[in-house]
């Protein structure tokens, strides 16, 4: 995980300090600029482990540090971080109109990063039935509720949101039936994870433009 800096003021000590904290969101991935606030700390033989809250303005969710700070020192150390996990580096885009998305997509990553093929490749599979859902909801073309509904399916959602666009059909169904098939006993495909995340991204790449044209900016 990689490590930022920022100044905080800890009354405890009556000094403002380098604290560190993730360079990005652990949650969403967002480059970090979070509020800081101290949850609590215990005072140990060279100092304080202080406990911290950081709010989000992206995602507008906490994650939680320990940091340890020794006597007369001008800076702490992150010795701990929740949830500590792998984030993306992703448009704040899908962060406003696929969150869900944004969820499975973090920890189809994490998955893969970890080695656990068969979960990544499910994930991946469920993260881009995520985002074309969230894309019909942003877009209002169905209602959160009918969206919900399980006989609603990502073949459903295939077909009946992107029905005129016969490159982008292929390829999701590419993703759904391919990431189908790691949820068998007896896989079948010979498509390897690369080559999925390969396509997977592709996706992402099509629904940001469409997500971006919704967003212009003000003239």
């Amino acid at each position: 995980m990689e490590i930022s800096t920022v100044d905080h003021y800890f009354s405890t000590v009556s000094k403002t300090v380098a604290i560190q904290i993730p360079q990005t969101c652990p949650w969403c991935g967002i480059g970090n600029n979070p509020t800081n606030t101290e949850a609590g700390k215990i005072e140990i033989q060279e100092g304080y482990i202080f406990s911290m809250h950081h709010y989000c303005p992206a995602c507008k969710k906490y994650h939680m540090t320990n940091q340890e700070y020794l006597r007369h020192a001008d800076k702490t150390t992150m010795v701990l971080v929740y949830p500590n996990k792998v984030t993306i580096d992703i448009d704040h885009l899908f962060i406003e109109y696929a969150p869900r998305f944004v969820e499975f997509y973090s920890e189809a990553i994490e998955a893969e990063e970890s080695g656990l093929e068969n979960i990544a490749g499910t994930g991946y599979r469920s993260a881009v039935e995520c985002l074309i859902k969230d894309y019909a909801l942003a877009f209002g073309l169905d209602t959160k509720e009918y969206l919900s509904d399980p006989k609603f399916t990502f073949n459903n959602a295939i077909d009946k949101y992107v029905k005129n666009d016969d490159l982008l059909k292929g390829a999701l169904h590419f993703i759904r039936t391919v990431g189908n098939d790691y949820t068998h006993w007896n896989k079948s495909t010979s498509i390897s994870l690369p080559v999925l995340k390969n396509y997977v991204d592709i996706i992402v790449q099509i629904f940001k433009s469409k997500f971006m044209l919704k967003d212009l900016p003000k003239i």
